[in-house]
């Protein structure tokens, strides 16, 4: 919540509204559901049931917290058991109290949540083939992004590590937001250590996203040098606008975050200048906003992640309406093959009941 009031204009200013009213809905809701659960047991303690309910619409506010994006959920199971209810009283004439009382919406909740934290959890490798006439052997790139953190417990994150370096890729791109506002230095230090011990062909290479330099924070836990000194010490490469021919087939292009602080970052056209076409030219970023400007030649391959996949329903849905075209996985716009993880872990709280956690391994290989 600091963090909101803190950088506050006018989308903050409308969520922290929202949560309010979502707080308030809360409290009314869960005493309308106890008070009900009370009437089907036929409990006749004298209990003040709005004590609990105030409790837990109070647990909204801090909306870093994941218990609020349990109680979003129950509140909008709950609506929708109700609607059912409805819908079954006026069709079949019978009672349904069972369903009324809100021990099913609860139920259905708990295991929504559960699935949202295991969903988290489990980080799968996604394998995509891109054939090309450009090169003679395979390459395979590694592209992981929004880790934010990481929130997950170190044992896993590093055995997901590991799990990369046995892939033994030519490189593997960090796509940005690796931390974000809610990380330690003591975190990412830990973290960038964790990843600099993958093994690599060609290296790691780390692109700014978003959230790296705690753009959103309320207070700065580490400075951009700090950050950079961290990265670079682990055999890390930062790239800003940076062009890296990777070998006679390869050529690698890392563009700053647009959305970030990079207002003035150069144009794909500029950064193409002196790229040998004849070469397979990767773009990478960590939005996906500029896949239009991008899909030029001598591009054949862009990579980024950014989105989440919505990370929560129905963002994903309103993501792929109204924010971008695409929002994860692979599509063909033109000539240009465009690729978006979901990302590797979530923004905030570990929940995600959108699309899975995952990293990209991309293989590039001959045309047959």
């Amino acid at each position: 919540m600091k963090e909101a009031i803190k950088n506050s204009d006018f989308k903050w200013i409308l969520l922290n509204i929202a949560l309010f009213l979502i707080a308030a809905l809360a409290a009314y809701v869960f005493h309308k559901i106890f008070t009900r659960i009370k009437e089907y047991y036929k409990i006749k303690t004298k209990t003040n049931l709005w004590i609990p309910s105030i409790i837990i619409g109070l647990s909204v506010l801090p909306f870093t917290l994941p218990f609020c994006v349990v109680v979003i959920h129950y509140l909008v199971i709950i609506l929708v058991f109700n609607l059912v209810v409805i819908i079954l009283r006026k069709t079949t004439g019978k009672e349904y109290k069972f369903l009324y009382s809100g021990i099913p919406a609860l139920i259905v909740a708990t295991v929504v949540s559960l699935y949202g934290i295991i969903n988290f959890l489990i980080v799968n490798p996604h394998v995509y083939i891109v054939e090309s006439d450009k090169v003679k052997t395979e390459h395979t790139i590694v592209y992981l992004s929004d880790i934010h953190g990481p929130l997950m417990p170190d044992f896993l994150f590093e055995k997901y590590m590991k799990d990369i370096s046995d892939l033994n890729a030519d490189m593997v791109i960090l796509g940005g937001d690796i931390t974000d506002e809610f990380t330690s230095k003591e975190q990412m230090k830990r973290t960038y250590k964790t990843i600099g011990k993958i093994k690599t062909e060609d290296g790691i290479y780390f692109i700014y996203g978003n959230h790296d330099r705690d753009k959103y924070a309320d207070k700065i836990k580490y400075s951009k040098l700090e950050l950079d000194d961290t990265i670079l010490n682990n055999g890390i490469k930062i790239m800003q606008d940076s062009v890296y021919r990777v070998d006679d087939e390869l050529t690698l292009i890392c563009r700053e975050d647009g959305g970030s602080e990079g207002k003035d970052r150069k144009s794909i056209e500029s950064l193409l200048t002196n790229v040998d076409p004849k070469t397979f030219v990767i773009v990478a970023e960590h939005e996906p906003d500029a896949y239009k400007e991008v899909a030029i030649d001598p591009v054949d391959l862009y990579l980024c992640g950014h989105t989440h996949a919505g990370q929560m329903v129905p963002i994903g849905m309103y993501y792929r309406i109204f924010q971008h075209t695409f929002s994860t996985g692979r599509h063909k716009y033109k000539d240009l093959d465009v690729i978006i993880t979901s990302g590797f872990g979530t923004w905030a709280f570990p929940f995600r009941t959108e699309y899975h956690s995952e990293y990209m391994v991309v293989k590039v290989v001959p045309k047959k």
